[in-house]
């Protein structure tokens, strides 16, 4: 898939330090959700959301009465926006009314929307990326579904740091299956957020990154001498 050679390290080529604290805290009710709603939040932006995903979506509200799928308009205008209201109303049906965008969010109610979430929902097949620091931080369970390129393995990557495979499904419906279980069983739900919160040190900081990438540059071949002229 690549026309370059893809090296492999131990860890992710950058480190992030675990988010502060939010200033200010905001409740479900500040957005109009009521507490006993099982709230799966997909917090990335709209280009990502691929219609492939629309039947995970379709599924989830099938499978869970009470869920709702919670989404974030973006920056990118109108345009964007309206697609997909139009591509999810086609393909939801009814279910659509379960279906809030939200305003795009400052950093303390962005923080506060994914502590309060039953469940994250990393898409497919174009995934999450520094979002998971802030969902980790926050110890709220995530469900993801590993693709065959990069852009859609970052959540497994974050899964298996955290020592947590099971927060990787193996097909659609496996996916669908997690995200519900997980938001309508508050005892396994709490598992699952004390065992990412007890793993979180193993993602704040540089954990070896900078050494591996240095021994891994210091390795490659140096590139000839580019000729006169070459660009």
């Amino acid at each position: 898939h690549y026309t370059e050679k893809p090296l492999i390290l131990p860890h992710f080529v950058a480190w992030g330090d675990r988010p502060p604290n939010p200033q200010r805290t905001f409740a479900r009710a500040d957005f109009g959700f009521a507490e006993d709603d099982h709230l799966y939040f997909c917090p990335m932006t709209l280009q990502k959301l691929h219609p492939d995903f629309d039947a995970a979506l379709a599924r989830i509200l099938a499978l869970d009465p009470k869920g709702r799928i919670v989404l974030v308009k973006d920056l990118s205008g109108p345009h964007r926006l309206n697609r997909l209201q139009a591509r999810l109303k086609q393909h939801l049906g009814a279910a659509y009314e379960r279906v809030a965008f939200l305003p795009w969010l400052d950093a303390d109610r962005f923080a506060s929307v994914i502590a309060f979430s039953n469940v994250i929902l990393d898409p497919f097949p174009f995934g999450g990326g520094t979002t998971f620091y802030q969902t980790c931080a926050a110890g709220t369970p995530f469900v993801t579904l590993p693709g065959t390129f990069m852009r859609g393995r970052v959540g497994l990557g974050f899964a298996t740091l955290l020592g947590m495979p099971e927060l990787a499904a193996k097909d659609a419906e496996d996916y669908a299956q997690k995200a519900v279980a997980i938001a309508c069983d508050a005892s396994h739900r709490d598992a699952l957020r004390q065992k990412m919160l007890a793993a979180n040190d193993i993602l704040s900081g540089d954990t070896g990154i900078s050494t591996a990438l240095a021994e891994m540059l210091a390795g490659l071949t140096k590139p000839a001498r580019l000729q006169a002229g070459a660009a």
